[in-house]
């Protein structure tokens, strides 16, 4: 049960959070680490599920299904973009709509259905063609039907993932003060192990459950992906009146749409270079200080004629999309800012995707056409396994990252004292 009123009286209440009831939070009793990490356990098994089927797929396809290659290699990758796609429509859900701990709860529930449905499908004879052992001849293709059985189970999963991936970090982020210093170094710590259970999750995927796939059965390996989702889920509720619930702001989506939008308005207006005079209706401790940089953006908070529109009840409102705050260019700026950093992991990703497909055609042919017994012994495993050197070398790094990061900075800041020492020793000699 949540906390009652009289249980209330001396808290430590948290600006903007509520609990399970409503009630301002409790900062004693809710939120810290004990609660985000509940949500660690969707993150590790949504990870195995979504990799340890999308890495291994391709055999199954060609294998059991007896499709083509390139068809089973699009139908992979179709199924993994997919998920990662679906990432914007569950953080618009979870911002505009339900709110991220009732998104996680659905689309966890909604995930854990497709890998039980997936289960189901690999086990019935039925819903896949007759065995083919012949070398020469051409092998039965699954049928349209039996490949319509297969997509929901896949898409479902793939909708999941959407939907969890988008929610997931910042559920658990929510459960940290920002304005505590403390609380908001645990805040980088926890990315820090977010991202150690995402690798570990993918580790297991790639060896255990790719493993488990090939030497006992698909169906286990997928009803196991099934249950341990369930008993994440228990697990993820059983904290629901330890959470910290943040009030729903709408969708950042949204939100850069507006000053997109109104920027274009506006752009025939003149730009004051007084920037006291552009709209800003952020509180105080929230604002954003205005910067030159990408100033056509400005035009967004300029404050016009018609930006202000009669509501039914006869009271004016500003209208979002023709009036933005400077919070809100600011946001879009540093957003733009960023870019050339994304842009530099989409290289990286494109090869990384392409990975599993290409490596699952080549190990069994490598395998196959080995003529010593010893080499063949070596060699022989499955191409989904392969993938565990890449999340190896991830999980290894992760513990330096932090050294290097602070290294680098202490290197930055010894670097800014030498420059500003010789600047003063050279004022001293001129003197």
């Amino acid at each position: 049960m949540c906390l009652t009123v009289q249980e209330r009286e001396g808290d430590i209440k948290v600006a903007d959070v509520v609990d399970c009831k409503g009630w301002p939070a409790d900062k004693s009793k809710t939120g810290g680490w004990k609660s985000a990490s509940l949500v660690l356990g969707i993150e590790i098994t949504e990870r195995l599920s979504t990799i340890g089927i999308g890495v291994n797929l391709v055999t199954y396809l060609v294998g059991t299904m007896h499709l083509p290659s390139a068809d089973s290699a699009n139908i992979v990758t179709n199924f993994l973009g997919t998920s990662f796609m679906l990432c914007f429509l569950g953080g618009l859900v979870a911002d505009t709509f339900l709110g991220r701990f009732a998104t996680i709860a659905i689309f966890s529930v909604v995930q854990a259905l497709g890998t039980g449905l997936l289960s189901v499908s690999t086990g019935l004879p039925q819903l896949h063609p007759p065995p083919c052992y012949s070398a020469t001849e051409r092998c039965q293709q699954a049928s349209n039907l039996q490949m319509t059985v297969l997509y929901p189970c896949l898409y479902l999963i793939a909708l999941g993932t959407g939907g969890l991936k988008s929610s997931m970090s910042g559920f658990g982020l929510d459960q940290f003060d920002e304005k505590d210093e403390k609380e908001r170094t645990q805040m980088t710590s926890f990315f820090s192990r977010f991202f150690f259970f995402i690798s570990t999750g993918t580790l297991l995927a790639v060896t255990m459950l790719v493993y488990i796939q090939d030497e006992v059965g698909r169906r286990w390996a997928y009803g196991m992906c099934c249950i341990f989702m369930v008993i994440s889920i228990a697990i993820f509720l059983s904290g629901t009146r330890r959470y910290w619930y943040k009030k729903r702001a709408g969708s950042p989506i949204v939100h850069i749409l507006q000053v997109i939008v109104a920027s274009f308005r506006k752009r025939k207006l003149v730009h004051d270079p007084n920037v006291m005079l552009l709209y800003e209706n952020s509180p105080e401790a929230t604002r954003i200080s205005h910067t030159e940089q990408y100033s056509f953006l400005d035009k967004a908070a300029i404050q016009a004629e018609g930006d202000d529109e009669q509501m039914s009840d006869g009271k004016q409102m500003t209208n979002p999309w023709n009036l933005c705050s400077v919070r809100r260019v600011e946001e879009v700026k540093m957003l733009i800012r960023l870019l050339p950093v994304w842009a530099t992991t989409i290289m990286f990703w494109t090869v990384r995707k392409c990975s599993p497909s290409l490596w699952n055609r080549q190990a069994p042919w490598r395998s196959s056409d080995c003529l010593n017994n010893y080499y063949h012994m070596l060699i022989e495993r499955t191409a989904g396994r392969e993938s565990r050197f890449i999340m190896n070398f991830l999980l290894l790094t992760i513990p330096f990252k932090r050294r290097i990061d602070a290294y680098i900075s202490l290197k930055k800041i010894m670097i800014c004292l030498s420059n500003e020492l010789i600047k003063i020793l050279t004022r001293v000699q001129k003197l």
